[in-house]
């Protein structure tokens, strides 16, 4: 654990605790490159697995020649404090996300809950968990090793805090690596309406990808007619759902299973299995794969802190994105 203070603009304040681990350089001094940190995004998924991880994926050379270091973020999984604020949230099912079904109050009273809860239990906390603290808590891991300068690899949010930190500790980067970028110009909400609309583009690519293999999944060879029995299948489980899962948690299962294409065949075989024989047993099996919660998993907790710590979100709920489908919602939720 290294402790850092709460507020860095006031060193000798409170402090909190960021769980840190390293992987030692193995290759001679003269090859050594120095500390490499690592993050994998959310915010709030834990880092610490990716210091024994990644060197195994990399050349022996490369490998040896960087201490591997990870970290989470303060407020998050093995830091100290972490984040609790609802872990029943998630419980299933929930009601049903899409506005078009008249839950948009019911929502809104659930997050107006979430919102009292967390800061009840963690007000003194929230105000510092920006990017900007996070950042602030990596020059402190630098200081801690005793480097001039560190190598960063992040991906996804993990590209926020790499250029954030090259912006604000320039003289102290070595290299950086920036995989699958966060724009640096649009706000956080911005970025999430975004995403919403790549989940939709990433629904079709799957939609087409199993028209190609009606002789397997016998769905038919049309991607609409495919995206037909999907939101048969979605409005099916309104009505019934399948014990914990319901729509909503239809939804996460397909987004979360729709970021790997390797993970197309199972999805595919949860629709086909229900479609054509009204099996629900290979849903219930990718819900607990990819989309089950995990009440210990602390991740959404810091990913809304940051979200709403870093940038201002319209307090106007009402927004319409039409999709092609002409009714006026979003298929999928973020």
């Amino acid at each position: 654990m290294l402790e850092v203070p709460l507020d860095h603009t006031r060193p000798d304040g409170r402090t909190v605790k960021i769980a840190v681990n390293r992987l030692p350089a193995t290759a001679p001094k003269d090859k050594r490159q120095g500390p490499l940190l690592l993050n994998p995004g959310g915010p709030g998924i834990s880092g610490l697995w990716m210091a024994t991880w990644i060197p195994d994926q990399l050349p022996p050379d490369v490998a040896a020649a960087y201490d591997w270091v990870g970290f989470d973020l303060r407020g998050s999984q093995h830091s100290e404090p972490h984040m609790s604020c609802d872990p029943h949230y998630f419980d299933g099912p929930r009601p049903d996300f899409q506005p078009s079904q008249g839950t948009t109050r019911t929502w809104l009273k659930k997050a107006a809950g979430y919102v009292a809860e967390c800061t009840a239990k963690h007000g003194w906390l929230l105000p510092h968990l920006s990017t900007v603290d996070h950042v602030r808590d990596m020059e402190s891991i630098r200081r801690a090793l005793g480097a001039d300068k560190i190598s960063f690899f992040g991906w996804s949010y993990g590209t926020t805090l790499g250029s954030t930190y090259a912006q604000l500790y320039p003289r102290h980067v070595r290299r950086l690596v920036l995989d699958s970028i966060v724009g640096p110009s649009v706000s956080w909400y911005g970025h999430n309406i975004r995403q919403d609309l790549q989940h939709e583009k990433r629904f079709t690519a799957f939609t087409e990808w199993v028209a190609k293999a009606d002789d397997v999944y016998h769905l038919g060879t049309d991607p609409d007619e495919i995206a037909d029995k999907w939101y048969a299948m979605r409005a099916d489980l309104r009505e019934h759902p399948v014990g914990r899962i319901g729509p909503d948690e239809f939804d996460d299962t397909q987004v979360a299973g729709g970021y790997n294409a390797l993970r197309w065949p199972r999805l595919a075989t949860v629709l086909s299995a229900y479609a054509n024989s009204r099996d629900t047993a290979p849903l219930v099996t990718a819900y607990e794969r990819y989309a089950a919660p995990d009440p210990s998993d602390d991740s959404f907790d810091l990913y809304n802190a940051v979200m709403c710590t870093d940038s201002t979100w319209p307090r106007d709920f009402r927004l319409s994105i039409p999709s092609k489908r002409g009714d006026g919602v979003m298929p999928l939720r973020s």
